[in-house]
């Protein structure tokens, strides 16, 4: 398996001393890190694994309790709470229960982005004015400005206008607001970060309700930048994302009230 494994949610033993809430990162079938959940850099694309507050430990079937060290080869051991054998897994694989049907894949930030991108592209190919719409899927050109999507449109009689949209599914769950990520949480997911981006407009599609909320890139970054100081910094986690994320929660009222141009869309 190419992808990182991330187990998280679990209860483990490293040279350092237990830890009742730890993660683990598997690479190439090794333990690359264990620790303390918030201290691990988990990769956006790991597979995700909740041990769902079991014992995790190295060893087998028959004899586990050796504690998890970076370096070692990922034979690891998964047990209840309640001190039943969970699953079994041989460098980087899982090899118990034999017969069980692998777990569905979990759903990644990729998935989320890709359902927004795709809801944003059936909106705009509706409106009137459009003419074409172009995602920049294969346009690296674009990708390295931060843009999703290119929208030509033409009113009437007007001469042809073009704008670059960056599209950004929900990152709080939360109502009516959005969520913007701080410097550090934003080089860890870079498709999501403001700072990043130069397209003309940030397209916040926020799948609880069904909303987009459109903002002006450079009138965003504006506010940020003489409000973010205003807003207490939360973290947040992430569907799809193993690591948790810091930055702002704004409710949408306020930038309403302080961005003229802002839009907000019910698809």
């Amino acid at each position: 398996m190419n992808r990182p494994i991330a187990i998280v949610n679990c209860r483990i033993v490293t040279p350092e001393g237990e830890l009742p809430s730890g993660a683990i990162l598997v690479e190439q079938g090794k333990i690359s890190a264990a620790g303390e959940a918030q201290t691990i850099p988990l990769p956006v694309n790991a597979l995700l694994i909740d041990a769902q507050q079991g014992d995790v430990s190295v060893g087998d079937a028959d004899a586990a309790g050796a504690p998890v060290e970076p370096g070692r080869p990922a034979n690891l051991v998964c047990h209840t709470r309640f001190g039943d054998l969970a699953w079994v897994m041989k460098v980087g694989v899982i090899v118990h229960p034999p017969n069980a049907a692998p777990p569905p894949a979990p759903r990644t930030w990729a998935h989320y982005r890709e359902e927004a991108i795709a809801r944003i592209c059936d909106f705009l190919e509706q409106r009137p004015e459009t003419q074409h719409v172009q995602r920049t899927d294969a346009l690296p050109g674009y990708q390295k400005r931060g843009v999703d999507i290119v929208w030509r449109f033409k009113h009437d009689r007007e001469e042809m206008q073009s704008l670059t949209i960056r599209a950004v599914p929900s990152l709080d769950d939360r109502p009516a607001r959005i969520f913007i990520l701080d410097g550090a949480s934003a080089r860890k997911l870079p498709t999501a970060s403001l700072s990043r981006t130069r397209a003309h407009w940030w397209f916040y599609y926020h799948a609880p309700d069904n909303a987009l909320y459109c903002l002006p890139v450079i009138a965003l970054k504006r506010w940020m930048n003489n409000h973010a100081k205003d807003i207490p910094a939360t973290r947040v986690q992430v569907t799809g994302v193993p690591a948790r994320l810091s930055g702002r929660a704004i409710a949408i009222q306020q930038l309403q009230r302080d961005i003229e141009k802002m839009r907000i869309v019910q698809l």
